[in-house]
């Protein structure tokens, strides 16, 4: 059972029910009706109103977030709007110009009341909102696609916030902040950058990356933590899972989490395991000699993280060397994905 809080309303002021959430999963598991978005609602097998509060869900199999839906999960729609379109015209449904403009009713906080496409969108606080009106009347979003001018407003106070900055810039912003306490740099972790080890038998491929020692060994050939400090400027951790420490679902899955900390002697060990020994250059190689090569490949927004971790894994005998991909080598998919050694993917 999935149960709405009590009084709810549109952005119209009209009641959002459970009807609104029957009507957004026919939507969704509509095939005519376009939508990349389909977990959990690929999983359920109907949804079926029972008061004016509450709805039954049926579930084809277990999901792991069935009891704890995200605000993406089975967004409701607006059936009092768009119901009768939908059975009667689909495809002026999709067309309809309620989704590119202020005609489109949420139930967030704020509404769309202007949008000049690739200038700027203006929202007004919804009175309705369930959590009372925002405090806040107004917000004008600009779009501003050079990042130094991002900064340069933000120091000027002609903008008062924004995401798309790099850790270079948040770092400068927080040094510039620290004296006048004009603003404030805050983290969110929701990406994660990852070394991805080739599975597939690609030309030029270290086949020793298909035993699993091996793969441990340059985890924790790598000072993560130093890493992270230097390229974040102390602003994200290392991440153990694609789960961030304060996600609720971390304290469940904690426990059955591997982690790799740093320690070359570990590293060393699985190595030998593997058949790999040190030769008098410092270097693993294999029983005819053969050094333990590595390509560590990155595009250029990753480049960065390629140059230390490939010294980390040099100081920990393994032959490795950066390569960056060149911009026409990152739009062509097999290139991408026939990397010899490991690639560094991620945010």
């Amino acid at each position: 059972m999935l149960k709405l809080r009590a009084g709810l309303k549109w952005q119209d002021g009209q009641p959002l029910t459970p009807q609104d959430l029957a009507f957004a999963y026919r939507v969704y598991r509509d095939p005519d009706v376009p939508n990349n978005f389909l977990d959990p609602e690929r999983f359920i097998t109907g949804v079926v109103p029972r008061d004016d509060q509450t709805a039954e869900l049926y579930w084809r199999e277990p999901y792991f977030r069935a009891g704890f839906p995200e605000h993406k999960d089975l967004v409701p729609l607006p059936a009092h709007l768009l119901e009768e379109l939908y059975n009667r015209d689909k495809q002026g449904f999709i067309n309809s110009s309620f989704w590119s403009s202020p005609e489109y009713v949420g139930a967030g906080a704020f509404r769309v009341t202007e949008n000049d496409y690739g200038v700027q969108v203006t929202l007004t606080a919804s009175p309705y909102f369930f959590l009372e009106k925002p405090h806040i009347d107004m917000i004008r979003l600009e779009v501003v696609p050079d990042e130094n001018a991002i900064v340069s407003r933000l120091l000027s106070g002609s903008v008062d916030f924004s995401e798309a900055i790099s850790p270079d810039q948040a770092t400068l912003l927080r040094e510039q902040w620290k004296s006048t306490g004009a603003g404030a740099v805050h983290a969110s972790l929701y990406k994660v950058r990852t070394l991805a080890p080739q599975q597939r038998d690609v030309p030029g491929h270290q086949s020793a990356l298909r035993d699993v020692r091996v793969r441990r060994a340059l985890m924790q050939s790598i000072d993560r933590e130093v890493l992270v400090d230097a390229g974040t400027a102390g602003l994200s951790v290392v991440a153990d899972s694609y789960y961030a420490k304060d996600d609720g679902l971390y304290p469940r899955i904690e426990p059955a989490i591997t982690k790799y900390p740093y320690d070359v002697r570990r590293a060393e060990a699985l190595l030998m395991e593997t058949g790999w020994a040190r030769g008098t250059d410092g270097m693993f190689r294999n029983s005819v000699g053969q050094p333990l090569e590595l390509e560590v490949t990155a595009n250029a927004s990753r480049f960065r993280d390629a140059q230390p971790i490939a010294d980390y894994l040099k100081r920990a005998g393994i032959d490795a060397t950066p390569i960056l991909m060149t911009d026409a080598q990152t739009k062509d998919a097999e290139f991408v994905a026939s990397f010899p050694g490991v690639s560094i993917e991620g945010g």
